[in-house]
């Protein structure tokens, strides 16, 4: 079943996160799991133009103490562009992916901070060897960049 755009980006919510290297967003699902993230940029006002282009109309979050676990993300990505630690604990919502998507996203989150990997190696580790291609349109459209 597909869902109209309209009616997900009801179900969206963004949280502005300062960072060290400029304004970043998390995109947030009703449940609470990660759906989009928004690498930092210069201003305030081009977070809410890219956020707005992506997802239109989606809410921004205010009160970020009334978000639970993407209070902690918030912190964890304001401290890896502070230069601290790489890890990030979110819940990924991955429902509008194929199986072959989520295998590389979730293969993706594999990679250790530092490290890098090719197309071909991600689709190897994915159970798709010989699908380097795919998996850089998956890595193209990817919403939760870093993450």
């Amino acid at each position: 079943m597909i869902i109209p755009r309209q009616e997900v980006c009801e179900q969206l919510r963004w949280l502005p996160v300062a960072t060290a290297w400029g304004q970043s967003a998390l995109v947030v699902e009703g449940g609470g799991r990660l759906a989009g993230f928004v690498l930092p940029l210069a201003s305030v006002s081009q977070l809410e133009a890219e956020v707005d282009s992506r997802w239109p109309g989606i809410e921004q979050i205010v009160d970020a103490g009334s978000t639970g676990d993407i209070a902690v993300l918030a912190q964890q990505v304001q401290g890896y562009f502070a230069g601290q630690s790489a890890r990030f604990d979110a819940r990924l919502a991955l429902d509008g992916q194929t199986d072959f998507q989520r295998r590389v996203l979730q293969a993706c989150c594999g990679i250790e901070a530092g490290s890098v990997m090719t197309y071909g190696q991600l689709a190897a580790a994915a159970g798709s060897p010989r699908a380097a291609r795919a998996v850089g349109q998956v890595m193209a459209e990817n919403a939760i960049p870093l993450i």
